[in-house]
């Protein structure tokens, strides 16, 4: 296996393992969507700064955003998803 490959075998595991799941309770009644830490990193600043460690909800791994609308938001999911995991 090449260095690349295994730089980017190294990398998708740690996209998909169970540590890097955040919860988000979305909308006044609190929707809740289960989504990849960093997914959602590498889609927003926004998201990069809330899971920062020294933040509650870093340290905890969930996120209230009771102003979204859950019917849009699960349109964001599917879009973050579905980019391209490595680029180049």
């Amino acid at each position: 296996m090449t260095q690349a490959v295994a730089q980017q075998s190294k990398e998708l595991a740690e996209r998909f393992c169970e540590q890097d799941l955040v919860t988000l309770l979305v909308g006044p009644n609190e929707q809740r969507f289960v989504v990849h830490g960093s997914h959602l990193k590498s889609s927003s600043a926004f998201f990069t700064a809330a899971l920062k460690k020294e933040w509650l909800e870093g340290q905890e791994r969930s996120i209230k955003l009771p102003e979204e609308d859950p019917r849009i938001f699960v349109r964001y999911i599917d879009f973050i998803y579905s980019r391209p995991l490595f680029e180049g």
